[in-house]
């Protein structure tokens, strides 16, 4: 792995897993791992919490997984504005799919 990523995960540590005792090679093996659920956890968190989330994304999922995790992921918490937009976001780099979100708009 080298240094740049490395030093992106530790910052994905601090950002997105402040409450959880998860270091950058937790993420790695989860990232790597069959397990959905885990793989979840790690796209909810980043999603919610990254301040650079299609990189931070990139950096810890594959290409499948996100397409996967994009499609089932529901918006449901408290911050529900904020984590739509970002969902939106994301889908519109990674699935090609378009969206309106007001405040993105280009103004005239």
């Amino acid at each position: 792995m080298n240094n740049n990523i490395k030093k992106r995960l530790e910052t994905i540590v601090k950002e997105c897993f402040w409450d959880y005792d998860i270091s950058p090679e937790d993420i790695i093996k989860i990232a790597k791992s069959n397990n959905i659920y885990m793989k979840k956890f790690l796209f909810e968190k980043i999603l919610e919490n990254s301040t650079n989330l299609i990189r931070d994304l990139k950096i810890v999922l594959n290409k499948n997984d996100i397409e996967r995790l994009l499609k089932i992921y529901k918006t449901t918490n408290l911050r529900y504005n904020l984590t739509n937009k970002r969902k939106k976001i994301a889908e519109y780099f990674f699935l090609n799919k378009k969206s309106y979100i007001e405040e993105l708009e280009w103004q005239r």
